[in-house]
């Protein structure tokens, strides 16, 4: 079976409509169901479903009763790669690819099959502990016994009014307490005697000390308008409409369908095209039509076309053509200037054509070398071209080439980024930190072509020096806090405080959490290490990394910090490969 998740919303009272479905799957169309559904405990206006597919194609069994017929998008999985979006295979190392419609295509996500006897769907109580909305959900196996995920279970669902995203498990929090009500001081009243003689005056009791208000930890500091420096977005195909709060990223990466969109928010604009890939069904800067008519496709040895190993209606082409080059940026930068947009975002900008193609070179460029130069003319063109009409140029560049173990360093990449820098205003490094068959694996020290951090944490280093600005782009979920805190920390470690930044992307759901996006102000003096570990200083707080495999790593902070859950600390340890970023709190440090 595969996972499947349906994001449903409220349209009156408790009826509601699909409006969103990640599965791992083909695309489906539900089925009209005549009752009326109750919800699970909800805050807001939408609710997250889980529930099962049999198999790719096929029908969905036990879904939650919704009031219109809807057919929904389906978009699979994590991406190991960006380029999966929009139809690009790496076969070198395993990667997949795309369905073709902008729909991202990740490993189908296996679903263990019950235990004999036990139902694979079940009912589910809603807010008032009556059963009622019925989904098929997938089964936890503890012990060697699967069984289904219930309300029962500890936890409860997460749901977002504004941010929608996959079912999660959240600790159920405890039920507050309702304070006592104040018990007035009780009135002393004199006794009256019958003589009269007054009586003796009754001491006024004295009441007792005030018990002081603890102080409240100071708040942790925030953007209070336009966008955090030194964070992005990316946002392809249905992604756009999966998040919210736009105005608070300095660069927002988005499709065609969506740059007015993006052209409208304060942070930077840049629209995704590709010089590299020319495909039927989309325009990624020069259309099919044009291409073919103009002889701009390239072929292999054998006169065939080249094409996506990974998907077949991605032709490849002819960068290192002069009216190719010129074409893709007249086109472009009608787009964006159409649009409003700020720049273009340029993909596969590849030093190895062969990493695309199953290791088939074009007749005219037959070798990686020969190609590696035709990619260097096409960018040496296109970025100073469009820099001078005022758009900002960003390229995912990927010098990984099959058999040199410099592209397990970072050491390759360095040597293709200083070909290529010259040319544009930033360049961006796709699975930065971490593993790119492995998206949860993140890249510690160590000689392992996996590892490898102090060689592609330089790449940000390498981008200033040129006077480029640095994008890291990290994939992973929501709940990866470890993933989310060690790329913003190791991206501040050695950043500029100009332009560039770290970007972590959650397929298919809103991706902003204050793991990642912490503003501490402009960087000091440079990093310095602290035993197996890194640190450095800002205006506003202080960055902490330990890239170390295997050790733990202590660091006393010489002052008072804010940690990410408003904790006041003044030392910090560090398991292995993580990071931090701490704020200050004025006047103790």
């Amino acid at each position: 079976m595969f996972l499947a998740i349906a994001i449903a919303e409220r349209r009156e009272r408790q009826l509601f409509k699909v409006v969103d479905w990640t599965a791992h799957g083909a695309e489906q169309s539900l089925a009209k169901q005549p009752q009326v559904a109750r919800t699970l405990p909800i805050i807001g206006r939408r609710v997250v479903v889980s529930f099962a597919v049999v198999a790719v194609g096929a029908s969905v069994a036990a879904v939650p009763a919704f009031t219109d017929t809807a057919t929904v998008n389906v978009v699979l999985g994590p991406p190991t790669r960006l380029s999966d979006a929009v139809g690009r295979h790496h076969t070198d190392r395993g990667v997949s690819g795309s369905d073709g419609a902008g729909a991202v295509i990740g490993p189908a996500v296996p679903v263990d099959a019950p235990a004999p006897g036990v139902p694979e769907h079940t009912t589910l109580p809603d807010a008032s502990g009556e059963p009622g909305l019925e989904a098929t959900v997938p089964l936890e196996t503890a012990g060697g016994n699967a069984r289904p995920i219930t309300t029962d279970d500890p936890g409860t669902f997460t749901h977002s009014d504004s941010a929608p995203s996959a079912l999660s498990r959240i600790p159920t929090p405890p039920t507050p307490q309702t304070p006592p009500e104040s018990v007035p001081a009780p009135t002393v009243v004199p006794a009256s005697e019958p003589t009269p003689t007054p009586p003796a005056p009754v001491p006024t009791p004295t009441p007792p000390a005030p018990v002081p208000t603890p102080t409240p930890p100071a708040p942790v500091p925030t953007a209070t308008s336009g966008p955090v420096p030194g964070i992005g977005v990316l946002r392809l195909g249905s992604g756009f409409s999966a998040g919210s709060g736009y105005d608070r990223y300095s660069y927002l990466i988005v499709g065609r369908d969506d740059a007015a969109a993006a052209a409208g928010q304060p942070g930077r604009s840049l629209v995704y095209h590709s010089g590299t890939d020319v495909n039927t069904q989309w325009d990624c800067g020069v259309p099919y039509s044009q291409a073919v008519a103009n002889g701009w496709l390239l072929k292999d040895s054998s006169g065939n076309l080249l094409v996506n190993s990974g998907y077949t209606n991605n032709f490849i082409g002819d960068v290192g053509d002069p009216a190719y080059q010129a074409a893709w940026t007249s086109n472009v930068a009608s787009f964006l200037s159409s649009t409003g947009a700020d720049g273009v975002f340029i993909d596969d900008v590849l030093a190895d054509i062969g990493t695309l193609t199953g290791r088939a070179y074009p007749a005219k460029y037959p070798s990686q070398a020969a190609w590696e130069d035709a990619m260097v003319s096409f960018i040496d063109y296109v970025g100073p071209a469009l820099k001078a009409k005022g758009f900002y140029v960003l390229t995912n560049v990927d010098a990984y080439s099959t058999g040199n173990g410099d592209s397990d360093t970072g050491a390759l990449a360095a040597s293709f980024w200083r070909r290529v820098g010259p040319g544009v205003s930033g360049l961006m490094q796709e699975n930065w930190l971490q593993s790119p068959t492995d998206v949860t694996h993140l890249r510690s020290d160590g000689s392992e072509w996996d590892n490898n951090w102090s060689g592609w944490e330089n790449l940000v280093s390498v981008a200033q020096s040129m006077g480029r600005d640095f994008v890291g782009l990290t994939y992973g979920s929501s709940a990866n806090t470890q993933a989310m805190r060690y790329g913003q920390a190791s991206f501040l470690l050695n950043w500029n405080g100009g332009g560039g930044a770290f970007i972590y992307e959650v397929a298919g759901a809103d991706p902003w959490a204050s793991d990642w996006t912490r503003t501490i102000g402009t960087p000091g003096a440079a990093a310095y290490a602290v035993g197996a570990g890194w640190r450095r200083d800002y205006s506003g707080g202080t960055v902490l990394v330990n890239p170390s495999p295997s050790a733990s790593q202590t660091f006393a902070l010489g002052g008072t910090y804010i940690g990410p859950d408003g904790s006041a600390l003044s030392s910090v340890t560090l398991a292995p490969t993580s990071g931090i970023v701490l704020t200050s709190v004025p006047g103790h440090t």
